[in-house]
């Protein structure tokens, strides 16, 4: 698709002086992470530049290709908020649109730059952990320490709060990758104005072959305790031993990986488990997907993962995308985009189901290729960035393929 444009007036040199309209692209700014920063904003972000190429002209990317730790660093926030005001100047940019993530303080000092340097441009954003922007704007790296954290998390549930708010409510656009992490954001803040629950951008990778005898199950994303793998077990546990099924795990902590080697090796699954650790690299975790049959993805009872209990999970999307079976009990915003049954078994947090879910698929190799056959179709009409620029024309009243400046 081609970019689109607004109207721009330009005097134009023919006789008389009359004024013509002339069509201009939309020229835009993009702030985020992106590779090869390992934060799941920096792979939504390599996707969701192709939508707003399709938007627009994208006249200037600003990569943050750090981990959340440096955002916060002083030193980074303010070469960001200085680099962005300059840029966003010297482009003469029209929209300048942000991802904000649990941490992001160097974006989300950008964005309130912009707000008061630069008014006439229009600001874009999304939040990712909803219903928190950063998590605490106060924890830049000064404060983040044993003895000043109080203080820190003082300034964040106060003055921190009222700029988060001041900045969603007089932002041109607020997006959620969900309506309940958008109606969630709404509440927790007591917004003056709606937020738009934009879909969850991915590109659909090449599909691998996944009709072959051996089985793979991945438990992706950070596992924070064995209770998020555990319900895995005793559906592979009885498996005669020429079933060649493998249980891959992501990244865990030191105690977490022990405690499930040791429970791997009580139950004689030591051959069948294997620990990834923390893949870096875009294409490691890319590979991770295009092996697995089954993606399970389960927050135990109670979890609530830092309060970010209205966001999406992108590794169940990017399951999807592959054509992976997917298996969630994760009862935030990601629910959204599945269809219990056709797209995805989608369960409550209860253990026991989550197993029975998991010796269902591993049972029968035609309830997983279709049940992967839907979810790809699904993200397919839904969340390319292709169908996400449309979504985001027409949300600017770009019914005709046009843009107007207000």
């Amino acid at each position: 698709m081609k970019p689109r444009y607004i109207m721009s007036s330009l005097r134009s040199k023919t006789e008389g002086g009359m004024r013509h309209l002339a069509c201009v692209p939309l020229r835009i700014g993009y702030v985020s992470k992106l590779p090869p920063s390992s934060s799941g904003v920096a792979r939504y972000a390599e996707d969701f530049m192709k939508a707003l190429a399709i938007v627009g002209e994208l006249a200037w990317v600003l990569p943050l290709r750090v981990a959340a730790p440096e955002s916060q660093r002083l030193r980074t926030i303010l070469r960001v908020v200085v680099t962005t005001v300059h840029k966003v100047r010297s482009k003469k940019l029209d929209v300048v649109h942000i991802e904000l993530s649990g941490r992001a303080l160097a974006e989300f000092y950008a964005a309130l730059a912009i707000m008061f340097c630069c008014p006439d441009v229009r600001l874009w954003l999304t939040i990712h952990d909803a219903p928190h922007v950063t998590g605490g704007v106060g924890y830049i790296s000064l404060l983040d320490r044993r003895v000043l954290r109080r203080l820190a998390h003082l300034f964040s549930v106060s003055a921190g709060r009222v700029l988060e708010r001041y900045l969603l409510n007089r932002a041109d656009r607020v997006f959620c990758l969900s309506s309940y992490g958008a109606t969630a954001t709404e509440r927790f803040f007591g917004l003056r104005r709606s937020i738009d629950a934009l879909p969850f951008v991915t590109s659909l990778p090449p599909l691998s072959d996944k009709s072959s005898d051996s089985v793979t199950i991945f438990c992706p994303g950070h596992v924070g305790s064995d209770e998020m793998v555990l319900p895995v077990f005793p559906a592979v546990v009885d498996l005669p031993a020429h079933c060649k099924v493998t249980v891959e795990i992501g990244h865990c902590d030191r105690a977490t990986r022990k405690s499930l080697q040791k429970i791997a090796e009580e139950m004689g699954l030591s051959d069948r488990v294997v620990f990834l650790g923390y893949l870096t690299q875009q294409r490691e975790l890319d590979q991770a997907f295009e092996r697995a049959a089954i993606v399970v993805r389960h927050r135990p009872p109670g979890e609530t993962n830092l309060g970010n209990w209205a966001a999406v999970s992108g590794p169940i999307i990017s399951a999807m995308a592959q054509g992976c079976a997917v298996i969630s009990s994760d009862s935030r915003g990601v629910r959204e985009y599945l269809q219990h049954g056709i797209t995805a078994l989608d369960l409550a947090d209860d253990p026991a189901e989550v197993s029975g879910a998991v010796a269902k698929l591993l049972s029968s190799a035609s309830v997983r290729n279709s049940m992967g056959t839907h979810a790809r179709a699904y993200i397919a009409s839904h969340n390319t960035p292709e169908i996400v620029a449309a979504w985001i024309l027409a949300l600017n009243g770009n019914i005709d393929g046009r843009l107007t400046r207000e």
